[in-house]
């Protein structure tokens, strides 16, 4: 016989696929934010705050940690939107910048209970703790390693340097080429 009676495989399979639900529910609710402040920046001409780690921290601090796959998806599916061909090399900055998003909100949360937050805001101590850890602990976290992505690549667009996207897919072979073309 098997090991799960047909009732518990049955409930089993549900609470997977209400998992997968959550996840893809997380990821369009950042997709759209995204573009939500994207379309604000233009409007505006200055984004403030990246909303989508608003949707991720809010996310995972309502319905837990164990949905951070959304996170990485939304990421993925916002950037793959306007990418076109030529782009696609950027794949290991896009990785490492949904792996940063994604330690952001995850820490942050972590933090959050660590420090024992309540979402209430009744007391100092949570105005304090929200503050510090969203407004500075994990950003600067999440920066840090969207820039040791940037390290790792040793890009040359950094800086402005080169203003065609297209340029730098080819800049270690025009070093070498250039100079024995002419």
């Amino acid at each position: 016989m098997h090991k799960y009676s047909s009732t518990a495989l049955h409930e089993k399979w549900n609470s997977g696929l209400a998992y997968l639900f959550q996840i893809i529910l997380l990821a369009a609710v950042y997709f759209a934010a995204a573009h939500v402040g994207f379309f604000l920046g233009i409007l505006k001409g200055v984004m403030p705050v990246f909303l989508p780690a608003g949707i991720a921290l809010a996310a995972l601090w309502l319905f837990g940690i164990r949905l951070w796959p959304g996170i990485i998806l939304g990421l993925f599916l916002t950037k793959f939107d306007g990418l076109r061909a030529y782009e696609l090399s950027i794949f290991s900055i896009l990785f490492f910048q949904a792996i940063g998003a994604t330690i952001q909100a995850v820490l942050s949360v972590w933090l959050l209970k660590y420090f024992d937050f309540h979402d209430k805001f009744n007391r100092v101590r949570d105005v304090f703790s929200f503050g510090t850890v969203t407004f500075f602990i994990a950003p600067l976290i999440g920066s840090a390693i969207y820039a040791i992505a940037f390290y790792i690549q040793e890009f040359p667009f950094i800086g402005g340097l080169f203003q065609n996207p297209s340029q730098f897919l080819s800049y270690r072979d025009q070093i070498v080429i250039e100079p024995v073309i002419k």
